[in-house]
């Protein structure tokens, strides 16, 4: 477990504990407000946690793709784009200019080779919530992984 999940676990911990030593502390001494600050603190760690386990069950980091149409179209944000099309070729748009090449795929993973250039560049899809993205960038660590890093399919 990495050290930033283990310190928000304990962070989660802490209010949950002072939620409840709150809600028990007010319905010991019959007092209104510690009820209802305990109430909140409890809602808010819950709330969390299943906000947490929803989107990250609704992220698949291992999509099926079955065929390349199934991921064909422009993936961009607002500093880059990638238009990947039948033919497999692609173009990439940055803020410095534009730049074409052709892309393969191997399952979720895709190589774009640039025009003129000796290597490749190595991406690869996820799904979130349904929806294909494309990752520019590997993190190491798949705990590291966040799908809102990735490039929406516009």
């Amino acid at each position: 477990m990495p050290l930033g999940m283990l310190i928000s676990a304990a962070f989660l911990f802490a209010i949950l504990s002072t939620g409840i030593g709150l809600l028990w502390w007010g319905w010991r001494r019959r007092s209104v407000g510690a009820k209802w600050a305990g109430g909140a603190l409890i809602f808010t760690v819950v709330c969390l946690v299943v906000w947490c386990e929803i989107e990250q069950a609704a992220t698949e980091l291992n999509p099926i793709i079955r065929a390349d149409a199934e991921i064909l179209g422009t993936y961009a944000d607002s500093t880059e784009s990638f238009a990947l099309l039948a033919n497999h070729t692609f173009i990439h748009q940055t803020r410095y200019g534009r730049c074409p090449g052709t892309w393969s795929r191997t399952d979720f993973n895709v190589s774009f080779h640039e025009a003129g250039a000796a290597t490749s560049i190595e991406m690869r899809f996820i799904q979130y919530f349904g929806k294909f993205r494309l990752l520019p960038r590997l993190p190491d660590d798949p705990d590291e992984w966040s799908a809102s890093d990735g490039l929406p399919r516009q």
